[in-house]
This record gives structure tokens, sequence and C-alpha cells, in this order.
């Protein structure tokens, strides 16, 4: 297993390269969200689908600007008010993809799926290399994701050029990020997961049954 610090992943990440990380549910592979052949490598070592909008993990709230116009398709505030309420930490949302990103990354869906990471390494990359990091599940299509690093598969570990970064607290596990996206004032749950309807209906907003 080819572990490397901090520093030497930002390098990885800035040269395209795919890494493996730890986020607040599970290990993560990815790389530059804004990088098209890092975004396809991550389809290709998962063996993923094309189809669904890749996971994407800020390290502050102003990288928005480098993924969304959160204005757009009128849902942008109701959005930001989410991110309010539950940034960081696992909860996902969905806003409108600037026309600029890999068109991988939106799997043509015309949405990029973000979240503000509460594990510290994770947002630190993506803060020291000045990127949105792609952060998907690290395990292949339909495999149960990693808590640790002994779970990592080892085709994903020649897959990941940039290495293992080790450092800070292992994954919860549990549950994987929750995914929503707003519709006409309203909250969609795309894919129920670490943050419970419960929860958002106590923050004030209203679920879309």
């Amino acid at each position: 297993m080819n572990s490397v610090s901090q520093e030497e992943a930002v390098a990885a990440i800035r040269e395209g390269k795919l890494l493996l990380y730890p986020t607040e549910t599970f290990y993560a592979l990815g790389g530059d969200a804004l990088n098209p052949a890092a975004v396809n490598g991550v389809y290709e070592a998962k063996r993923r689908p094309y189809g669904s909008a890749l996971p994407v993990i800020i390290g502050h709230t102003e990288q928005l600007r480098l993924l969304t116009n959160v204005s757009a398709g009128g849902g942008g505030s109701l959005s930001l008010d989410l991110a309010g309420a539950f940034w960081p930490g696992p909860l996902t949302i969905l806003f409108p993809a600037l026309s600029s990103l890999p068109v991988a990354l939106s799997a043509g869906t015309g949405q990029v799926a973000v979240r503000l990471s509460s594990h510290p390494v994770a947002a630190a990359l993506s803060k020291m290399a000045g990127r949105p990091l792609v952060s998907s599940s690290a395990n292949l299509n339909g495999q149960p994701a990693a808590r640790s690093a002994s779970e990592l598969e080892p085709w994903l570990l020649l897959a990941a050029r940039g290495g293992v970064v080790l450092d800070g607290p292992e994954p919860a596990g549990g549950l994987p990020s929750t995914i929503v996206e707003t519709v006409g004032g309203l909250v969609k749950i795309r894919r129920p997961g670490a943050v419970g309807i419960a929860a958002i209906r106590a923050a004030g907003f209203s679920i879309l049954e």
C-alpha cells in the first residue's frame, strides 16, 4: 500500500492522479473534480455504470462557485439553506452544474452532487489543492464500501496512482451520505443515508413525499 502524506496527495491531485482518502463515512476514491481524465478514471476504476452524477467534496463553501451557479434552476436559496443547516456533514446536495464541468461528473444529468466534508483530511485535501474532489466510495460497483484502509480492494489500490492517505480519524462507517435535491420549495430524498428525514424536518424543511 502506497501511503502518502497530505502534501504528496495534494501534488497528486494537481497532477490529475487518483487517490484514496478517508471521509466522514467511508474511504473515497477521487481526484480533481475539474479534470476530465480524473473523473473518467473514477468510473473506470470502480467499473461504475455511467448515468448518475459522481459525488463531490469541497473544503469550504466558496468552492461552490467552481461547480455551480446556485441561483440557477430556481432552487439555489433553498439548497444553500440546507447547506447552512447540515454542512459540514454527510448531506450531499444536488446543484445545477456549470456547463464548463466535465460531462462525466454530472453524467449528463445537468446536476452536480456536492457536500462539505466534516472529515478533517478530506476537507484539508480540497482546501490545499484548491480543487473540489470527486468523492465516490472506494469500492467496486455493487460491493461494500471500505471503512478502513485494510478493506480497500487491490484493484483500487492499483488505480489510485496518487497513493492512500492514512492521516486523521477513520471513517465512521454506517450509512453513506444522504443525497437530496430541492423541488418547488421541498426537499426530495434521492438516497436515504446518514442524515435522516426526521433531522431534515426538525431543521424546518418540508419533504417531498
